[in-house]
């Protein structure tokens, strides 16, 4: 990769941005695959992403109680970064 190339990335990335509507985040993934534009921006988008996406899922598909609760948990730890440590003590994992 050329500086150059290195540098505009870094630019884009650091820049400050709007917060994301949910209408350019579905345009961006529906376009490209994938969310691209300045930090402060992708992950308040991938966030509204997943938000989305969960709850198409509950509209299309019928979930039992159990479902639902590993839905969201799902949900969860993928918009917080993890499950938290009284979690992980319940689920004897720590």
């Amino acid at each position: 990769m050329e500086l150059n190339e290195v540098k505009q990335r870094l630019e884009l990335a650091l820049r400050l941005g709007k917060p994301p509507t949910l209408e350019e985040v579905l345009k961006q993934v529906s376009n490209h695959g994938v969310l691209r534009g300045p930090v402060d921006w992708v992950f308040p988008a991938w966030m509204l992403y997943v938000e989305y996406a969960t709850q198409e899922i509950m509209k299309t598909f019928p979930l039992s109680e159990e479902e639902r609760r590993q839905l969201f948990h799902f949900r969860d730890a993928i918009t917080t970064g993890g499950v938290d440590a009284d979690e992980r003590k319940a689920d004897g994992a720590v």
